[in-house]
Order: C-alpha cells, then sequence, then structure tokens
C-alpha cells in the first residue's frame, strides 16, 4: 500500500500542499491544482493508498480543513483510499 505522510505545518499555501500531493500521489500532468481536481483525481486512484494528516493544531487556514473534508469524502467514495486524521 502506497503511504502519503503530511502535517498541517508542512505548507503555507493551498499551491504548496497541491504540488506536493500531485507529486507524491502521481496526478497527470493536467492536474489543476485546485479542489475540484483534487476531489476528482482522489476519487479516480486505483492503487490502495493511505494519506495520513496531521492534525497539530499549527495553522487555522480555512483552505486546509477545506482540504481535509475534501479527502474524507473522497476516501467514503473511493475503496482504495484511506485517510487517516490524528
Amino acid at each position: 500500500m502506497r503511504t502519503i505522510t503530511f502535517c498541517e505545518h508542512d505548507f503555507i499555501t493551498p499551491e504548496q500542499m497541491h504540488a506536493f500531493l500531485q507529486k507524491q500521489l502521481e496526478f497527470p500532468a493536467y492536474y489543476g491544482g485546485n479542489f475540484s481536481a483534487l476531489s476528482d483525481c482522489l476519487t479516480d486512484i486505483s492503487q490502495p493508498t493511505r494519506i495520513i494528516i496531521d492534525r497539530d493544531g499549527s495553522t487555522d487556514e480555512p483552505w486546509f480543513d477545506k482540504a481535509c473534508s475534501i479527502m474524507a469524502r473522497a476516501a467514503l467514495e473511493n475503496e482504495n483510499l484511506s485517510i487517516v486524521m490524528k
């Protein structure tokens, strides 16, 4: 199983998070780097994948909360994806 781990303090901007996820999860070159594209790509994952997110309380950025919600929702739709928030 492919496992990706990151902490909320790893990213200052949503663009940084999108670039990280695109590279780590091998999203296609046409990945739009926005929340709609993130949802689409996560629900299309065909390889068993676990994303571990360390919610350490270091940010109160609404975009990060939105990203976590999108990832959790995608995991409900895709049996190949699991999200662990700690």
